[in-house]
């Protein structure tokens, strides 16, 4: 199965999947918590799982290592025969692994993608809402700074975007040469403009050939590793360069909840600062956190930029409904494995007294959310929350704009009114940007000692 679970060092080793009790009647274990419902973790075009090392560390820090973090690890890294025809495919397999971990349809699914890892996520979601699940509540989705499908297709498709394309062409395979052990490659303003003129595909193949040629010496087990890995991103760039929404499409849920973080550099080089996620659902926010909205593409997953987008992205998922959701499903469960029924009005007898207590002392242990959306909490500010539709205009920038001149989302703002019978929604969201904007910057290495196990 291509998750792994992140392990954080010194744990003991991960169990196998499905990690949960999969009793349909009763799915969650008595004493499960908030705190206990995982996260899956969606990378960015290279599909590797250790890019995404520092975030799901972070993640497990602030809920005390007790939520299951499982992370994408690329299918292709195990056999080069394995193929995605289109980025619908990849995600429906995607999307049938999480099934298989968490088959639960009591509690939402809660999700992450970066970067190109956003599309897969907003796709992955739309299948996991199909009838078949129907009884499902909409998945939380948190993007990190990358567009949609269809916005991504546009930009490489815009003559007038030439040498933004251009440079994250560099900066893609400079991360793909990190990850295989060797150097990048720097070029003069003069060598991009003559990538400029080459089309796509024979761009990324004069890439590759600077990249080996300053690599001369190194090993033919490194050499073989750079070219496995750019395979992956070259059938990735080719599923976003191609994407054809009409191609066995998911059903659209526009209940799905996102939460979208777009830097000010990426906001500028797709001109929107919703990333046109507004035509794939009607519950749409937008993080404008000043810290990771002057942060560079690849350094929002560095340590520090990762502890502070793990709290947005806890805050932002494991909302007040989630909570709720998940207390109830753990009530029922823990009454579900105690013999017998109880009459809560009348107990006839001292089990049944127990059970009750035990009960309630269950139901107290969780702290009842009540309130609006935005409290006067220090966060709530950094959350901008939008209604949207299939005609709503997606925000456009002007790429000579200055980031700090954009204008709020064109649209009407709405105050939240959560249901008469429904606890306020959540504070926090975030999204990143589909490709790198500096091919000097490379991702740094896991933590050590930290390990993974596949599931």
């Amino acid at each position: 199965m291509p998750f792994i679970r992140y392990q954080a060092p010194g744990k003991t080793k991960i169990a196998q999947t499905p990690y949960f009790s999969t009793n349909t009647e009763c799915p969650f274990l008595p004493a499960m918590t908030h705190e206990q419902a995982p996260i899956f973790l969606i990378p960015g075009i290279l599909g590797h799982s250790s890019e995404q090392a520092l975030l799901a560390q972070a993640l497990q820090q602030q809920c005390k290592s007790n939520r299951p973090i499982f992370i994408y690890h690329d299918n292709r890294f195990l056999s080069s025969n394995r193929l995605h025809h289109s980025l619908q495919d990849q995600a429906k397999a995607i999307a049938a692994d999480i099934q298989a971990i968490f088959p639960h349809d009591k509690v939402p699914h809660l999700i992450v993608g970066y970067s190109y890892g956003c599309a897969l996520t907003a796709l992955i979601a739309q299948y996991l809402s199909l009838p078949a699940n129907s009884s499902r509540l909409p998945a939380q989705l948190y993007l990190i700074d990358g567009p949609s499908p269809e916005t991504s297709r546009a930009y490489f498709q815009n003559p007038d975007r030439l040498e933004f394309v251009t440079a994250d062409l560099i900066a893609i395979f400079n991360t793909v040469a990190t990850c295989a052990g060797i150097d990048g490659i720097d070029y003069e303003n003069g060598e991009t403009a003559i990538l400029n003129e080459q089309p796509i595909s024979k761009r990324i193949e004069s890439i590759m050939k600077d990249i080996l040629e300053v690599n001369s010496d190194i090993p033919p087990s490194a050499e073989k590793s750079f070219q496995l890995f750019s395979s992956i991103v070259i059938q990735n760039l080719n599923q976003l360069i191609h994407y054809d929404p009409t191609l066995n499409p998911p059903q659209k849920h526009l209940a799905n909840r996102f939460t979208v973080l777009m830097t000010e550099k990426t906001a500028l080089k797709y001109s929107t600062r919703t990333g046109g996620w507004e035509k794939y659902t009607q519950n749409l926010s937008l993080v404008s956190d000043p810290y990771l909205a002057i942060q560079h593409h690849l350094d929002l997953l560095q340590a520090q930029s990762a502890k502070v987008l793990a709290r947005s992205i806890t805050d932002s998922l494991v909302t007040p409904a989630v909570k709720l959701a998940i207390t109830d499903a753990a009530s029922r469960c823990f009454l579900h494995n105690l013999e017998g029924v109880v009459d809560y009005s009348n107990p006839k007898n001292e089990r049944e007294k127990f059970k009750l207590e035990l009960y309630l002392l269950l139901i107290k242990s969780t702290t009842w959310p009540t309130g609006p959306l935005f409290s006067d909490s220090e966060d709530s500010s950094s959350i901008e929350t939008f209604t949207s539709s299939e005609e709503s205009s997606p925000g456009d920038l002007s790429p000579s704009s200055s980031p700090g001149d954009t204008s709020p989302l064109s649209g009407n703002k709405l105050p939240h009114h959560p249901p008469s019978n429904t606890p306020g929604a959540d504070q926090h969201s975030s999204l990143f940007t589909l490709f790198g904007n500096s091919p000097s910057s490379h991702p740094k290495q896991p933590p050590k000692n930290a390990s993974f196990s596949l599931t």
